[in-house]
């Protein structure tokens, strides 16, 4: 029962009958008095609440409508407790006819038809035999089926009394309060009796239902020579899904004898008759071949190209991996299928039903297209030990691991997991939790993972890899290889301008949290707070600090953190500095920081009489953080959310790239934005969007401030809007 499903009139959700626990025995008194007969059955419980929502604006017609039922959450409870007895009835007894595979644990249902379906089709194809089949599905079967039916077979399988009795007096008062809900009333009916028919939506219907097209199957078997024998195995007639019907007959006569058996019965218990086929699944159905599935996958992934949502040299492997270990959380078509395959042809081997042996006999008798020989394939190419049971987790986590070694081998894109994952120090999980948790558009999460992948057209690239005759070098600065990691966190001609805007739009995050914490007055959004100039914001709980120098008794050539943030309620002061490196360097970046403040912090405790402790703030260029950044944060106890930090600071690697490479970022035509050896000014805007971002808010367009020399004074900026 699902927490917050609707309730019908009792108006009582799922959870709470869950978890106010002190109420169960009450509960579990209270249901033995109501199916023993000593406590009667109020009008609410029985009564369903039916909602009809039009399908179209033909509200005239009654088939437009559609009827949505809400039944009373304790008659669901109630009935679900009877269905489990009545289940463990029908198990103990062997009751329910091996053709019915609905309603029955422990089985693939409509698979395993599709399978003996399958068979019998093949063995007539190869065997050159008759076969003759009918599909029939009832038309609203669970609206047809006598309640007089229903209690007489309650008394021929021999089910416990008090399910008889229970039912006996429930389907007396089952009836429902209709509303339909216009746009300017609603118009409810007064209660509706169900005289015939059966509730759909609690547990024990189905079971109620099944059991009442239970006696068709032994009418049919009486007939079992008229239907279709495998080769060297068993006689199959007829095939039972739920109200899901298929006939097999060796040929039209047989058929039609069969045919007039299932429109004597169901007449007879007050169904109707022949509806509409049904949809059938293919995995293991049809032989595919795997170029097939893999045609479908490629068809996907171009269409995420076309609309921006993969770069089509990023890595594909990545795009079926979970989020949580760097990838997009795609579903693979091709090993989707070998996942079935591999869990089909354990459940064949330990099922022990006349029908599954008859479908195991016929499918390793095969030479070619046998789904046991394709699955101990499979199992060889996931590496899963065969003849071993693999349980779900057993298989996804295979197949897991074949996408993550597949993309771990790539020469290029393999040097992210290498170089940054799968660090000791990298919080891997909380790395990539942010993407889910921020809900970037498909576009921008694509950049991402492109610039992750190196498949960036920068010099390096077309050089050594596209192999045309370019100069490698960086057509920025001159000094270095043009590489996507040089262009996002190594250019000196960059450092003044685009990282200097990533890397306050960061600080002023951080700076409102502090300041929002001790009910400073800011803005009520943290990108409309103000930094132009340095500044200190103080009241009677804290003090905070901004590009603000501490002078000491001693010389100290790092004296500037970002932050300084004391806390006056604990006495503790904090020495906050934020950085955004390389994704290949945040170890070696957090260690400088600490050894870079660590004089000053010392220092700082000894003048004002303070707990000192430095909180190095490293968030990689494309969100990658270390597990050590849950605790620096943790300590100022501020609210501050990683996933913005992530967020803000990955998107504006992507603006800096594209303002570098212009819209040839990640496509095949190579035009230079900016001449060699330009210098970009630091008074040159971020505006524009790259034709791969497609942002909903644009960076605010105020120039950036640099006034003198030194590390100190170069991180001024005017207000800078997040990035969506």
């Amino acid at each position: 029962m699902l927490n917050w499903k609707s309730p019908g009139l009792d108006k009582i959700h799922n959870y709470y009958i869950k978890y106010l626990t002190s109420v169960h025995k009450y509960l579990a008194s209270l249901f033995t008095n109501i199916v023993s007969g000593k406590e009667p059955l109020e009008e609410w419980f029985t009564t369903g609440k039916v909602i009809l929502v039009p399908k179209n604006e033909n509200t005239e017609d009654p088939k437009n409508w559609r009827p949505i039922a809400c039944l009373p959450s304790m008659y669901k409870l109630l009935t679900s407790v009877l269905a489990n007895v009545l289940y463990s009835h029908c198990h103990e007894n062997n009751i329910m006819a091996e053709e019915q595979r609905g309603c029955r644990r422990g089985v693939r249902g409509c698979k395993d038809h599709l399978m003996v379906n399958k068979a019998i089709l093949e063995d007539a194809h190869q065997s050159q035999r008759n076969l003759s089949v009918a599909w029939i599905d009832y038309r609203k079967a669970f609206d047809s089926v006598s309640h007089e039916w229903l209690l007489k077979l309650l008394d021929i399988y021999k089910c416990p009394p008090m399910i008889k009795k229970f039912l006996l007096l429930a389907m007396s008062s089952w009836r429902v309060i209709m509303t339909a809900r216009g746009s300017h009333e609603s118009i409810t009916t007064e209660p509706i009796y169900i005289r015939r028919g059966i509730f759909q939506g609690d547990s024990l219907s189905p079971l109620l239902f099944c059991l009442a097209l239970n006696p068709l199957s032994f009418v049919l078997n009486k007939y079992e020579t008229k239907g279709y024998k495998l080769k060297d195995s068993i006689w199959i007639n007829h095939l039972l899904y739920m109200d899901d019907l298929k006939v097999y007959a060796n040929n039209r006569n047989s058929l039609k004898v069969l045919l007039d058996s299932v429109e004597i019965f169901t007449s007879d218990i007050g169904i109707n008759t022949y509806a509409i086929p049904v949809l059938l699944y293919s995995f293991g159905i049809i032989n595919y071949k795997n170029s097939d599935l893999k045609k479908i996958d490629v068809k996907t992934r171009k269409l995420l190209a076309i609309k921006k949502a993969h770069q089509q040299k990023a890595e594909t492997e990545r795009l079926y991996l979970p989020i949580n270990q760097g990838g997009r959380g795609l579903l693979n078509v091709e090993y989707m299928y070998k996942a079935q395959i591999v869990k089909y042809k354990q459940y064949l081997k330990t099922e022990n039903g006349q029908l599954i042996k008859a479908i195991v006999q016929h499918d390793t008798s095969r030479d070619k297209y046998s789904l046991m020989k394709e699955a101990q394939e499979i199992e060889t190419e996931l590496h899963l030990p065969q003849g071993n049971a693999q349980t779900d987790e057993e298989i996804r986590k295979s197949i897991v691991n074949r996408h993550n070694e597949i993309w771990r081998n790539k020469q290029l894109h393999g040097q992210f997991p290498k170089k940054a994952l799968d660090q000791s120090n990298i919080d891997k999980e909380l790395s990539f939790k942010w993407i889910k948790k921020q809900q970037i558009s498909p576009s921008i999460e694509s950049s991402i993972f492109a610039i992750q992948d190196q498949a960036v057209m920068t010099r390096q690239h077309q050089r050594d890899i596209l192999k045309e005759p370019v100069d490698g070098k960086c057509r920025l600065c001159a000094s270095k290889d043009e590489t996507t990691q040089h262009i996002i966190s190594g250019c000196e001609k960059l450092a003044g301008t685009y990282y200097v805007k990533r890397h306050n739009n960061l600080v002023q995050y951080v700076y409102w949290c502090l300041a929002r914490q001790h009910k400073m007055e800011v803005s009520n959004l943290w990108w409309k707070e103000t930094l132009t100039q340095p500044q200190v914001k103080e009241n009677n709980s804290a003090k905070i600090m901004w590009e603000i120098p501490v002078q000491t008794d001693v010389t100290i050539t790092h004296n500037r953190p970002d932050l300084i943030y004391t806390n006056k309620e604990n006495n503790k002061t904090y020495l906050i500095d934020v950085t955004v490196p390389s994704d290949y360097n945040i170890g070696a970046k957090e260690i400088e920081k600490l050894s870079k403040y660590h004089l000053l912090k010392t220092e700082i405790s000894r003048l004002w009489n303070t707990q000192t402790s430095v909180i190095p703030i490293i968030i990689g260029a494309t969100g990658i953080v270390a597990k050590s950044i849950k605790k620096y944060l943790e300590q100022l106890d501020s609210n501050i959310d990683i996933s913005i930090l992530q967020k803000q600071a990955a998107i504006h690697t992507s603006i800096i790239l594209s303002k570098v490479l212009g819209d040839t970022v990640f496509v095949h035509d190579i035009q230079d934005p900016l001449p060699q050896n330009t210098q970009l000014s630091g008074t040159q805007q971020l505006a524009g969007t790259p034709h791969f971002l497609n942002r909903t808010h644009e960076p605010n367009t105020n120039t950036l401030q640099r006034r003198g020399r030194g590390r100190g004074r170069r991180r001024r900026a005017t207000q800078h809007a997040p990035i969506e």
